[in-house]
């Protein structure tokens, strides 16, 4: 179905490093980082992504309003929130019930679940199509 575009988005340098190195090996997937949310947005609104994943707590916009508005743009793309911290104020929750979010991975991650939770969000993204 074509090679799955992946964008991650987090303001931690290593963190985005982090993740392309759990996606090494998968060489027929492309990877786009942003560690902003607003620079993500401007990426969305040109380039058609698989799978978004985004770090929640981003200084400007929280994880979850950086992917409603990404929804907006491309409601498509499957949607995945990562996470260190307990969801307090229940945003995660909600936007996992309203289906603005697939799934929230928490950090520290496990490798396999990581690369596993992509490959289901690349199947449902084909899936959809």
């Amino acid at each position: 179905m074509g090679t799955p575009k992946l964008l991650l988005v987090d303001d931690e340098r290593n963190l985005l490093d982090a993740c392309r190195r759990a996606l090494r090996g998968e060489e027929n997937w492309e990877i786009i980082v942003s560690e902003t949310p607003q620079k993500a947005l401007e990426e969305i609104a040109y380039e058609d992504f698989t799978v978004v994943i985004s770090d929640q707590r981003m200084p400007g916009m929280t994880g979850v309003e950086f992917l409603r508005k990404a929804k907006g743009f491309c409601p498509k793309t499957v949607r995945i929130i990562l996470t260190g911290y307990p969801d307090e104020d229940g945003q995660i929750e909600a936007a996992l019930k309203d289906g603005t979010i697939y799934k929230c991975l928490l950090k520290p991650w496990d490798t396999e679940e990581f690369r596993q939770t992509l490959k289901s969000a690349i199947a449902l993204h084909d899936q959809a199509k």
